[in-house]
């Protein structure tokens, strides 16, 4: 039922068939969307504890680049993981 893939020679890159299957391109949204309520936790949770301890500005820098994380994380990673999954 399935032919075996032919060895690529040193040097020489692999040929990939098309998929059968597509991922459809709502799957970006719904990645993008799953990243940022599971970022927002995390920033909750931060900004709960910056609260109760009263920290002084050290901890706005830390969650300043936690926020700055889950920016680049739910912008970059659903489009990487589209076209990885092709």
């Amino acid at each position: 039922m399935f032919s075996r893939p032919s060895r690529a020679q040193p040097g020489e890159g692999v040929a990939l068939r098309d998929p059968a299957n597509l991922v459809c391109r709502r799957a970006i949204w719904y990645w993008a969307t799953r990243a940022l309520l599971c970022w927002l936790a995390v920033v909750a949770v931060m900004v709960l504890v910056l609260v109760q301890s009263g920290s002084g500005s050290r901890g706005y820098l830390v969650l300043a680049a936690i926020a700055l994380v889950a920016l680049l994380h739910a912008s970059v990673m659903p489009h990487w993981r589209y076209r990885v999954h092709r």
